[in-house]
């Protein structure tokens, strides 16, 4: 599990990392991040109902919650991120997954 520190919870943080961070597309998802003038970095996920039904959508969140997890040391301090899943992730495997989020968080350094 996401230690507490490290989750993007508020509906006002996830609105203001919309409105004001820069966008990345991915095959298996959309990366937004924004500066956040804290000590740590914050990590939310959305996924859209059109994804799929519950228990897919809930697999694909644990799924990329954990990848998230064992790379958080490559995550930027002071930067907030929001993955929003694709439909393409369905079919991934978490290797791929892994392997997909640690492209983005190295190219996108802060």
């Amino acid at each position: 599990m996401l230690a507490k520190q490290y989750r993007l919870r508020e509906k006002k943080d996830f609105r203001y990392v919309y409105q004001r961070g820069k966008c990345y597309a991915y095959p298996l998802f959309v990366l937004y991040q924004r500066a956040n003038q804290k000590n740590s970095c914050r990590i939310g996920f959305s996924i859209s109902k059109k994804v799929g039904g519950a228990v897919v959508r809930n697999r694909l969140k644990r799924m990329f919650r954990e990848a998230a997890r064992q790379q958080i040391n490559q995550f930027v301090v002071g930067y907030d991120y929001i993955f929003i899943i694709r439909k393409q992730a369905i079919g991934a495997n978490y290797a791929i997954i892994c392997n997909q989020m640690s492209k983005a968080i190295s190219r996108d350094m802060g």
